[in-house]
């Protein structure tokens, strides 16, 4: 074998094989653009779930709020009626003195 063809040879043999490497690199390329696409799709996906959770999250915080502020007025208003209940009892108490001037237990004071 003379040179020339030795070399057109060799020559040819790398051309096949950076044909072979041009091809795995478009290959590659064209996966890692499918993954960049699958990523950012993900990234989407995961941003409005993130939205949702957020907004039950305020919806619960604001249920949560109201209803502090029904128990509050609930307490008020039962701590209002307890106090007349106890102050009626009182002065129901003081008027039995007054008619039989006895306790409600019967024995006189």
């Amino acid at each position: 074998m003379d040179f020339e063809s030795r070399y057109e040879e060799i020559r040819r043999a790398h051309a096949a094989s950076e044909a072979r490497w041009e091809k795995r690199l478009a290959e590659h390329e064209s996966r890692i653009t499918e993954l960049d696409r699958k990523l950012a799709k993900d990234e989407e996906d995961w941003r409005a779930r993130a939205r949702i959770y957020d907004q039950k999250l305020e919806a619960t915080r604001k249920l949560l709020e109201a209803g502090m502020k029904m128990v509050v007025k609930i307490n008020r208003e039962t701590d209002f009626k307890l106090k007349a209940l106890i102050d009626a009892q009182q002065r129901n108490e003081e008027l039995f003195k007054r008619w039989f001037g006895r306790n409600r237990n019967g024995h006189s004071t």
